[in-house]
């Protein structure tokens, strides 16, 4: 009994000390957008916003807004309408009636080999005209000095792509659980402390905010190098690092926010293709092996139901209390709601149940679908870049 006891709460325990030791070490350790000072200069330059969007006609208008009120002086913005078929051109081009420096693109087509939003950015970037370049999502959110604190940072780093953690708004309790889940084993894995260091290809980006300095972006193959890569985000700055640039990431809390998903069910049915492609590999026995994984985490708790010494049950505790603090800290760092993140064996269940239905769902359609157009498994396996 004793040893199966160990087998069974061992290596969520451990696992719970390392998530904790690391996202002390990396997520904490990140700077703040927020406490970046920006002197006044006697000129900024320029930058343009590249902001694509595809039926977003519930956030793309607040969002496209509040990036044409930015406290900027040189900023111009290029919204790019996805083949939507919902309001979303609509209410871009009574935007543009208004606003001179907004320039709305309407795709209509997807052409063949491309994922819809990275051909998105590729029409963005031919249409922009400034010294940086700003990937946001089309509901993401900017402070007014979002900007210049990050042109700021980014000089005086020297820094040539960095990504913000945005503050994301909440998803429902269940789906604040797995977010809270999730972005503490993201921190725990250790990319984030070596993503500024250039011999590591470890890289970090989130869509809600990537800045790249134009000059960077131009020793680069441009997006038709990540044309079929579905982390797109991670993507872009493996694009920028693997060709001589420089990457950093930087704590948003408080100046860029994202709409994310208002509930889990949302979470579920738009991650599917994440979690196939990326954590799953495209491979249906990974996602059921990556369920089960997430399942092990709050399901060794039971083990404190055994008949075994009392000192043993010590192990699963302390395994819970770190987990329990890895989550409570990751909340903190962005801003949100403590009580989702206590509850962490919620998340876990969580990102189980979503790890196998894309894998269950994946497995059925042969790949992703995104954006209305489905893609083979073995066409985006062949032009992955991006290995998590």
């Amino acid at each position: 009994m004793t040893a199966l006891y160990i087998v069974i709460v061992l290596v969520p325990a451990l696992a719970g000390v390392v998530v904790l030791g690391s996202t002390m070490r990396g997520l904490l350790r990140l700077p703040l957008l927020r406490s970046v000072p920006c002197p006044e200069r006697e000129r900024w330059p320029s930058l343009t916003i590249i902001s694509p969007a595809c039926n977003e006609e519930k956030h793309v208008q607040s969002a496209v807004a509040s990036m044409l009120a930015l406290d900027y002086p040189d900023v111009s913005v290029v919204a790019v309408d996805d083949r939507s078929t919902d309001s979303t051109g609509a209410l871009l081009d009574a935007l543009a009636k208004t606003h001179d420096h907004l320039t709305v693109l309407h795709l209509t087509e997807l052409p063949e080999g491309w994922l819809g939003k990275l051909n998105a950015l590729e029409k963005g970037v031919a249409q922009s005209t400034g010294d940086w370049l700003l990937f946001m999502d089309a509901d993401a959110h900017l402070s007014g000095q979002a900007l210049k604190r990050a042109i700021s940072y980014a000089d005086a780093q020297h820094v040539d792509c960095l990504s913000v953690v945005p503050q994301i708004a909440t998803c429902g309790f269940v789906g604040d659980a797995v977010f809270d889940v999730s972005l503490a084993l993201l921190s725990g894995n250790g990319r984030l402390r070596t993503v500024r260091d250039p011999k590591s290809r470890h890289v970090a980006a989130t869509g809600a905010f990537i800045l790249v300095r134009r000059a960077a972006f131009a020793k680069t193959p441009g997006f038709s190098w990540l044309r079929l890569e579905v982390a797109d985000d991670f993507g872009l700055a493996l694009m920028i690092k693997s060709h001589g640039g420089t990457c950093d990431i930087i704590n948003g809390r408080g100046e860029v926010t994202l709409e994310w998903y208002s509930s889990f069910g949302e979470m579920t049915l738009l991650m599917q293709k994440n979690l196939f492609a990326i954590m799953a590999g495209f491979s249906l026995l990974r996602a059921i092996a990556v369920a089960a994984l997430a399942a092990w985490m709050p399901l060794s708790l039971l083990a404190l139901t055994l008949p075994v010494e009392p000192a043993l049950h010590l192990i699963p505790l302390t395994g819970a209390a770190c987990m329990t603090f890895a989550t409570v800290l990751a909340a903190r760092a962005t801003g949100r709601s403590l009580l989702p993140a206590l509850c962490w064996p919620i998340g876990f269940f969580g990102t189980a149940w979503m790890a196998l239905r894309s894998g269950i769902v994946g497995h059925r359609i042969g790949g992703i679908q995104w954006r209305g157009v489905v893609y083979p498994s073995g066409l985006l396996k062949a032009h992955q870049r991006v290995r998590m």
